[in-house]
């Protein structure tokens, strides 16, 4: 029947359903201290509920943008998947306990595997010429190996910032589009 199996990413992607939640704890955990800088803790994540400075640190809480899908932008900087993974993991286990996330902690929201599910799930297809193919996932998942291979075999090489960034960006579209 098969057993699940995963790819390890070479850089971290973010989860694409989760992209607004992601923004949501940017912009309402402090980067200093990482509590929560908010007003009312019934209804965290409210743009009405955000505060101007953390009130644990005083530190200013800076706006983050997201440019859809996936993108996020904080004082007109780029956050990279790996920045936001770090900060969120700086965040205490009392706090992320507030933070609504099914079973798991922020950083979770950040991936850095992907699971390969079973042949079983996604078996081959025939089309109508008769002929045997593969189904859709399991393109998908290929894609998703070739992008992460060439990604690793640059950082390896230590090829210029933006090789590795362009292919970063398309391992993220890989991955949002599985």
């Amino acid at each position: 029947d098969g057993h699940f199996g995963q790819i390890t990413l070479s850089r971290p992607v973010v989860h694409v359903l989760y992209a607004k939640k992601v923004r949501d704890l940017l912009r309402f955990a402090c980067k200093e201290c990482h509590s929560l800088a908010i007003k009312d803790e019934d209804k965290p994540f409210r743009k009405s509920n955000m505060m101007n400075e953390c009130p644990e640190c005083g530190h200013e809480i800076e706006d983050v943008k997201l440019d859809k899908p996936y993108t996020f932008y904080e004082e007109g900087e780029k956050l990279t998947p790996e920045e936001i993974r770090e900060r969120f993991k700086e965040i205490p286990d009392d706090v992320a306990e507030k933070i609504d996330i099914e079973g798991g902690r922020p950083e979770d929201l950040i991936l850095t595997n992907i699971p390969v599910p079973p042949v079983t799930i996604r078996p081959s297809i025939t089309l109508e010429t008769g002929e045997r193919s593969e189904d859709d996932i399991t393109h998908k998942l290929v894609d998703v190996i070739r992008i992460n291979k060439r990604l690793q075999n640059n950082i390896e090489i230590e090829a210029p910032d933006f090789i590795i960034d362009d292919l970063w960006e398309l391992l993220q579209y890989h991955v949002a589009t599985l």
